[in-house]
């Protein structure tokens, strides 16, 4: 692997992970808000037979903090293996 091989896919993965941390904040943020906003667990689960709306809303942004959850490892793994690869790299 090229040092510059390494750095692009560093970068690259560095902006991702960034993206995906504050993306995951504002999603988690705003399922809190709908939940303290919502009724209590109950009701919720009657209303969601009639297709309520704000348990839409809350299923959709833990949806989405679950799929950037495993981007994220994904990335972090990704880059530890770029590490290895470059100091690999870099004692031969």
């Amino acid at each position: 692997m090229s040092d510059d091989y390494a750095a692009i896919v560093a970068s690259i993965s560095l902006a991702v992970l960034l993206i995906g941390v504050v993306d995951s904040h504002f999603d988690l943020s705003n399922a809190k808000a709908l939940a303290a906003a919502a009724q209590p667990p109950t009701a919720v689960a009657r209303r969601t037979r009639r297709g309520d709306h704000t348990y839409g809303l809350i299923k959709s942004c833990l949806e989405t903090l679950h799929i950037w959850f495993y981007t994220c490892t994904y990335l972090i793994t990704s880059l530890g293996r770029v590490r290895n690869l470059a100091l690999i790299r870099s004692r031969w």
